[in-house]
């Protein structure tokens, strides 16, 4: 179902990885709820926005996140969004890659993030080049 409190879900989703994609931590900050955590596979958990970006520097010269479909779970008190989609980007080595899968899921509550959980082909891509 596709209520309003499902399309605010996704809009605060895009609009967090629109910020993330330009580095803009405070932006991103925004959209997090006073204590969240964001989880990628490794594993590799954040309760600091900032810290994100440090954990990406040490990885990739650009990595640009395409979101395809997306699916809202309306709860009593939250919302939680999976998204599908691919990334693609520049390891620091130079090395080009395209269409890495991934799932993320989304925890809203109050319209902020609480959670954030990566599900990725990242790690397997990486461990194929000996990284």
């Amino acid at each position: 179902m596709n209520t309003e409190r499902s399309e605010e879900a996704k809009r605060l989703i895009l609009a967090f990885i629109d910020a993330v994609h330009r580095a803009d931590a405070e932006a991103a900050r925004r959209t997090l709820a006073p204590a969240y955590e964001l989880v990628f596979p490794g594993p590799a958990s954040f309760t600091n926005v900032g810290a994100i970006f440090e954990w990406f520097a040490k990885r990739y010269s650009v990595a640009r996140y395409s979101y395809g479909a997306m699916d809202a779970i309306e709860l009593p008190h939250r919302v939680i969004v999976y998204a599908t989609g691919s990334v693609d980007g520049t390891l620091l080595d130079g090395t080009r890659f395209e269409g890495v899968r991934y799932i993320d899921r989304f925890d809203i509550v109050n319209d902020k993030i609480t959670r954030k959980e990566v599900w990725s082909d990242m790690a397997d891509f990486l461990r194929r080049r000996g990284m």
